[in-house]
């Protein structure tokens, strides 16, 4: 009986490991595949066959093109608002190995993501997006092909796969990082103490007017009714509620001409010179003002000054600039430290593209 179970038990191991095998080789043309594939071909040999291909790198022994490289290159420099001409031959080397780390790293991660494919299902809407702002980018349907064909993409289909393992990838990074993104409420106030100088609440008027458009008015005409008003409210015969029914702001004028809070870079934006007025005057003292677009009988309610942002009006806003500060290097070292625990898959042909 006792050696039944032992018959029994290696009988499975000897099931399984054949499975595996069998799965490596024919399914998921794992290391032994390429182990196989590559049988009896020496280092020499196989760089001269990669160059002869256009093989720069390999990773997991899956190829890495030339024209990849340059792709990637041409993307860098699109995003940069650089182009080739302007740029000399040593610079563009330069780009060609930062093109050729990112490339690296993303099979890298890409082997990752597979073991993980079925927790990161990508929405059929971004997919489609995401081909759509990848097809823009070419005049015509030959020129996309010959692009994709140039890096070893055989069909649209294989091209719309990739951008999937693309988003799939972000997603993934996306869950690795989220612990390292986390930011406390003492890192915000932190963040707002450092960065005081721009981070503020601006200066703040609530104000109310009377309008009148220069389209249907000569100065002269507008002038003298928006006078004639001002005298009323001062000597208390009139009210702005009665007065802010003839304004010509149809947003206000059942308001009594109430405009809210402003900010002086909010106005700023619309006419600077009003602006500028707007937050010269006395409170409390109706004065009639300019604009580009006609005159206002103005007057300030309230003022609030320049003041520091709080960490409730401001919590939401700062742990969206800290983690953007954050993310470029966290993602750095996170592809690092990949890269560096497998290196040995990893190899890269730096003379072909002019390194030594």
């Amino acid at each position: 009986m006792k050696m039944h179970r032992r018959f029994v038990s290696k009988l499975l191991i000897y099931s399984l490991l054949t499975l595996y095998l069998t799965l490596d080789v024919l399914v998921l043309e794992g290391p032994l595949y390429h182990s196989l594939k590559h049988w009896g071909v020496t280092e020499q040999q196989q760089v001269a066959n990669d160059r002869a291909r256009g093989v720069v790198a390999r990773v997991f022994q899956r190829p890495i093109y030339r024209s990849q490289v340059e792709w990637k290159v041409d993307e860098l420099l699109w995003n940069s608002g650089q182009k080739r001409d302007d740029l000399s031959e040593n610079v563009l080397k330069n780009y060609r190995k930062i093109a050729v780390d990112a490339l690296v790293d993303a099979e890298i991660l890409r082997e990752k993501v597979k073991l993980h494919k079925s927790e990161h299902p990508v929405p059929v809407q971004e997919l489609d997006a995401a081909m759509q702002r990848f097809v823009s980018r070419f005049s015509n349907e030959e020129e996309m092909l010959a692009v994709m064909k140039a890096q070893g993409i055989e069909s649209v289909k294989e091209m719309k796969l990739r951008v999937e393992a693309m988003l799939q990838q972000e997603s993934y990074l996306e869950e690795r990082l989220t612990s390292s993104l986390e930011v406390t409420e003492e890192e915000i106030l932190e963040w707002l103490a450092a960065h005081k100088e721009h981070y503020y609440l601006a200066e703040r008027r609530k104000v109310r007017h009377i309008f009148l458009a220069a389209l249907g008015h000569s100065e002269h005409e507008a002038l003298a009714e928006l006078k004639k008003m001002r005298a009323q409210l001062l000597t208390g015969e009139t009210s702005w509620k009665e007065l802010a029914g003839r304004s010509e702001d149809e947003r206000s004028k059942w308001t009594e001409g109430d405009l809210g809070w402003m900010s002086a870079e909010r106005l700023a934006q619309l006419d600077a010179e009003f602006a500028a007025q707007v937050f010269e005057l006395p409170l409390r003292a109706p004065q009639i003002i300019p604009s580009e677009i006609g005159w206002h009988l103005l007057e300030v309610l309230e003022s609030e000054p320049q003041q520091p942002r709080t960490l409730e009006d401001s919590k939401v806003e700062v742990q969206a600039a800290i983690r953007a500060e954050r993310r470029p290097e966290i993602i750095r070292v996170y592809r690092q430290n990949l890269r560096r625990r497998h290196q040995r898959y990893v190899k890269i042909d730096w003379e072909s593209l002019g390194w030594k």
